[in-house]
């Protein structure tokens, strides 16, 4: 099995290190873009800028989450724009995880308060 991951390795490497077979391969991605290729988009746009997310930006200012309460209204908020078609459901999947994110930052705040109270009562 290692010889065969090794061969496909080496014959991947010769057929990308060939510009000919490069340029009609990028040739093929462009055509599949123009006629309206989603995933060759995305795939076309990651080989142009690296590191870029081709998701759009989003007009949605989350309120300030400093507490549980404070995150019950920021998902209303995110659930009702969903509802509304404000916000499409990509948008509030990562919204909900930034909300997720900081759920968890609020909760072990609130475990390391109830624990540094307990030490001072016990006098640790």
């Amino acid at each position: 099995m290692q010889d065969i991951t090794k061969n496909i390795g080496k014959y991947a490497h010769s057929l990308l290190s060939d510009p000919a077979v490069l340029k009609k391969s990028w040739d093929q991605w462009v055509l599949l873009v123009e006629k309206g290729d989603k995933e060759a988009l995305r795939f076309v746009l990651n080989r142009l800028m690296p590191g870029t997310k081709t998701g759009s930006n989003i007009s949605f200012e989350l309120p300030i989450v400093n507490d549980i309460n404070d995150l019950s209204e920021a998902e209303k908020r995110v659930t009702d724009s969903l509802n509304n078609k404000e916000i499409t459901i990509s948008d509030a999947k990562d919204l909900f995880q930034i909300l997720e994110t900081k759920q968890k930052t609020i909760m072990m705040r609130d475990i390391l308060t109830t624990l540094e109270s307990r030490d001072e009562i016990l006098g640790r």
